[in-house]
């Protein structure tokens, strides 16, 4: 994988090699806490009402959700996660993932125990051998 290293994904960036296991948990707690955080806010703003709604904030849970990856990694290629850790997902020819692609990644992410997929050699998980895609680090 070391001529990944000089690929360029865009005038700006450079990979600087292909984001490890660690990379990925920090990604994961730094989105999930942005996501319950988001969610919880727009729950106890416009639809709290004392012992009920159940549904209501088990379907907004996952509607932001859906709509936090979909809406980030289709237009930035990035989470706020994937930016700390200076992280972007590209596709097989190191571009920009396609919609369509974050769509698979994001219906599959979900998918338990897809994880287990991450002890193969490239550390790649479910979500990403299945929409082809890679999450990288970059440089700038």
């Amino acid at each position: 994988m070391e001529e990944l290293l000089d690929i360029e994904i865009s005038s700006k960036l450079k990979l600087d090699g292909i984001s490890s296991f660690w990379d990925r948990v920090r990604d994961l707690v730094a989105d999930y806490l942005l996501i319950l955080i988001i969610h919880l806010l727009i729950y106890f703003k416009f639809f709290y009402i004392p012992g009920e709604n159940n549904f209501i904030f088990i379907s907004l849970y996952w509607t932001v959700h859906f709509s936090y990856y979909i809406l980030f990694e289709s237009i930035l290629g990035l989470t706020p996660g994937k930016f700390l850790n200076k992280c972007r997902v590209v596709n097989n020819e190191f571009k920009k993932a396609s919609f369509g692609q974050v769509l698979i990644r994001t219906v599959i992410r979900n998918i338990p125990f897809q994880f287990i997929t991450i002890f193969t050699p490239y550390q790649k998980p479910l979500h990403d051998l299945l929409s082809k895609t890679w999450v990288v680090r970059v440089k700038k």
